[in-house]
């Protein structure tokens, strides 16, 4: 039998065993260095997770709340959420139906506890929030409550019913009582004395005989208008919110220009009065000299003169006779403009002169009771006096400066 013997490649085979080995020892290589490294870190602790956000809930949380009370906020996981913020002293905000109100005074938060106490107030970081929130005011409203870090965003809540106290039952009792007792104190005055009429002695006699009162001034009923309306706000606004600031500076500004109006006319009147006054003095003594060169006339025309013509002095007596009629018809109607008018009616006397109802009074009158009724809605409504923009405040200087200018030749009702 005739064969062949295979040859093996021993160069072959000597090449993949050292790759073998090769690999074998990096395996070991890795195994040994992972060995060595692994216990020094599974000695060191994991670096600590950012603990969520607080979330405010109801168990421990006030219920119910009004200006000038002390609430408790429990915000669960807070203690923990503050261990983990920067080192200086949390600022807290607290938060009514979404709306911030900054700088009420907090209590200090202590580890292991998550509530704050927060002191209800009006300050003049809050005032803006309290006003939103008390629109539309009714004795308690139903709020969401939350709180949150200064310059941050509201914590998470599952408060949606907490109670704000607006007013209580007998604080709105008290109210409606010193406001009865102010308006009846104001009609029983303005009835029974001259505080909302003009100035002077008192009017002439009628046709009977009776002396009327004296009429209604138009700058003073537009005074004491908004002075008891400010007065009545102010006093209802801090009953309820304890805001002794309530008054804007518009509001000072209005009564300003009401009492400069009621000053200016009684200023006008005074000056007028002082011109007739010299007028008539004028008058009386030349109607003095009048007559007594008529009662020298006619001594004369008894007994004329030689050379004299009677007719010449029966002239020049018709003459000054003339002349002292048209002074005594003077005189009367100075004496009716001296004296201080008398009543014929409220809206008559505040919206007449001499000659009738006059426009520029009305206006007056009219933008005087608009502005009014928007300054107590804006009060009843949202519990904060209207602040008056330059613009309104311009349109009421600009009405009382009409009324002025046109009082300065005015002249008063005779009746």
């Amino acid at each position: 039998m005739t064969g062949t013997n295979p040859i093996v490649d021993l160069s072959n085979y000597n090449g993949a065993l050292d790759r073998q080995k090769a690999q074998a020892a990096a395996i070991m290589c890795a195994v040994l260095l992972f060995s060595f490294v692994a216990p020094q870190h599974a000695g060191a602790a994991a670096p600590p997770a950012n603990p969520p956000e607080p979330v405010v809930v109801g168990k421990g949380t006030s219920a119910i709340g009004g200006l000038k009370e002390t609430i408790t906020v429990v915000a669960q996981g807070l203690s923990a959420y503050l261990a983990a913020q920067p080192a200086q002293p949390p600022k807290f905000v607290l938060y009514l139906n979404g709306i911030a109100l900054h700088g009420l005074q907090t209590s200090t938060p202590m580890d292991g506890h998550d509530h704050i106490m927060f002191y209800l107030d009006r300050t003049d970081a809050n005032r803006d929030g309290w006003a939103l929130l008390f629109h539309d005011p009714s004795a308690h409203k139903l709020v969401s409550l939350s709180m949150g870090l200064e310059g941050g965003h509201a914590f998470d809540t599952k408060v949606w019913d907490f109670t704000l106290v607006m007013f209580r039952g007998w604080w709105l009792v008290w109210w409606c009582f010193l406001f009865a007792l102010l308006l009846g104190l104001f009609l029983w005055m303005a009835a029974e004395s001259d505080i909302i009429r003009e100035t002077g002695p008192p009017p002439r006699p009628d046709k009977n005989g009776k002396i009327p009162r004296k009429a209604f001034s138009l700058a003073r009923t537009q005074m004491a208008w908004w002075t008891f309306l400010v007065i009545a706000g102010f006093i209802l606004i801090w009953m309820v919110t304890w805001d002794s600031a309530a008054i804007p500076a518009s509001v000072l500004a209005l009564i300003g220009i009401s009492a400069a109006t009621g000053l200016a006319g009684a200023v006008v009147d005074k000056s007028n009065v002082g011109s007739l006054v010299s007028e008539q003095s004028q008058l009386s003594s030349e109607k003095d000299g009048l007559q007594a060169e008529i009662t020298a006339l006619r001594t004369q025309l008894a007994a004329p003169p030689a050379g004299t013509i009677a007719a010449n002095i029966q002239a020049g007596i018709d003459t000054k006779t003339a002349r002292v009629k048209a002074i005594d018809d003077r005189l009367t109607e100075i004496a009716a403009q001296v004296a201080t008018p008398g009543a014929e009616g409220f809206f008559i006397d505040i919206l007449s002169d001499a000659t009738g109802l006059s426009f520029y009074r009305f206006q007056m009158f009219a933008w005087t009771l608009v502005l009014g009724i928007i300054f107590a809605a804006s009060v009843v409504r949202e519990l904060v006096m209207l602040d008056f923009s330059t613009t309104l405040l311009g349109l009421m200087g600009v009405s009382s400066g009409t009324y002025i200018g046109f009082k300065l030749p005015e002249q008063k009702n005779p009746s």
